[in-house]
């Protein structure tokens, strides 16, 4: 089953912390839409914002679809 979208904010907001700007606008079964607030720091010269800044976005709402979203564990 996909998670909702409310459910997939909650985790963000819960396990990403540093991750606050980032929102979960709709989910599918095999797809999630998301947007960034972005803010002038994260902007490159030229008004870019940067390929990271733009793969972090991606692989964070990747977790969106994602079936289980139990919460982290730290890696030793």
């Amino acid at each position: 089953m996909t998670p909702s979208r409310d459910a997939i904010n909650r985790f963000l907001a819960e396990q990403f912390p540093a991750a606050s700007g980032i929102e979960c606008l709709e989910v599918g079964e095999r797809h999630a839409v998301a947007r960034w607030a972005y803010d002038p720091s994260n902007l490159r010269p030229g008004g870019l914002i940067s390929g990271p800044t733009q793969f972090a976005l991606c692989r964070t709402q990747c977790l969106g679809c994602h079936r289980d979203l139990r919460p982290l564990r730290q890696m030793t």
